[in-house]
């Protein structure tokens, strides 16, 4: 039996990971709903997958302890919210570096 992410599309978290891997940034994925990337490098991520044409719908702020994640409810940034010209790594700036960082994508590359 096939596992279940086989049917989504992950065309974007491809995306992601291939920054992350260019760029030396940690990342844990598990499923299609779970992709974290370490916040120390996230903003080169951003970047990259953004000159790619992909638009950054927002992103979540998590920590990463041991196999547990746990969701930082004050950590999240909705881009419906902000301007279109919004600076995504001047908004990461006021997060903490130790946080992992879930990021959503819009449909491009």
């Amino acid at each position: 039996m096939p596992p279940p992410w086989t049917e989504h599309d992950l065309t974007r978290h491809r995306a992601l990971i291939d920054a992350c891997l260019r760029h030396g940034v940690a990342f844990w994925w598990r499923s299609p709903g779970t992709l974290l990337i370490d916040g120390t490098g996230v903003r080169a991520v951003l970047l990259d997958v953004v000159a790619q044409g992909y638009k950054v719908l927002g992103f979540e702020g998590f920590d990463l302890e041991s196999r547990y994640i746990l969701p930082r409810l004050d950590l999240i940034f909705d881009a419906e919210r902000w301007p279109d010209d919004v600076d995504l790594s001047a908004v990461l700036s006021t997060w903490p570096e130790e946080a992992w960082v879930d990021v959503t994508l819009a449909k491009g590359g």
